[in-house]
């Protein structure tokens, strides 16, 4: 059975889009129809496609996608191994900054307008337990996000001037 563009895609439940960029990176090569240069795809172009999405579900990029479906010898079960860990060190970080946030959350709201306590010194604490430009970037957007006014809150405990708060909770809120 052959199959026309939009076909397919209602079939796997991908866009257009997708999938003429599938093509254009070589994932998947339809016949054309002599008649009118219309792509068609055959059976085994839909079970590549099905496997295409499987593996994207799974966060394994396109080029090691291509290696399974066209090398023979690809060690599948090495390559979702090592996914598998990378994922897994995602959910630790995660996890960490869950931590954090859920410490800061906790911390009764004297703790945050301590006087010793300014931007400064906040920044090497956070630097010292391991954040670095992007964790604290994404330490400001999940605070943002869980608990704006304690955010809020906190940024003045830190005796940050209003026109900078207002600004890193912009950043912060996209």
């Amino acid at each position: 059975m052959m199959y026309k563009i939009n076909e397919i895609t209602k079939l796997i439940g991908l866009s257009r889009s997708t999938l003429l960029y599938y093509e254009k990176t070589g994932l998947i090569v339809p016949h054309k129809n002599r008649s009118n240069d219309y792509r068609i795809y055959s059976k085994n172009d839909l079970k590549n496609l099905r496997k295409v999405c499987l593996y994207r579900s799974m966060g394994i990029n396109l080029n090691e996608i291509k290696n399974i479906i066209f090398e023979e010898n690809t060690d599948i079960k090495n390559l979702l191994e090592e996914q598998l860990e990378k994922i897994n060190v995602q959910i630790h970080d995660l996890r960490l900054q869950q931590n954090r946030i859920l410490k800061i959350i906790k911390m009764d709201n004297a703790s945050f307008h301590s006087s010793s306590m300014d931007k400064s010194t906040w920044i090497k604490i956070l630097k010292k337990s391991g954040l670095d430009e992007k964790g604290l970037e994404e330490w400001h957007r999940s605070f943002e996000k869980l608990a704006p006014k304690a955010h809020k809150d906190f940024l003045q405990g830190l005796k940050i001037p209003e026109e900078e708060i207002k600004k890193i909770r912009q950043w912060s809120s996209k």
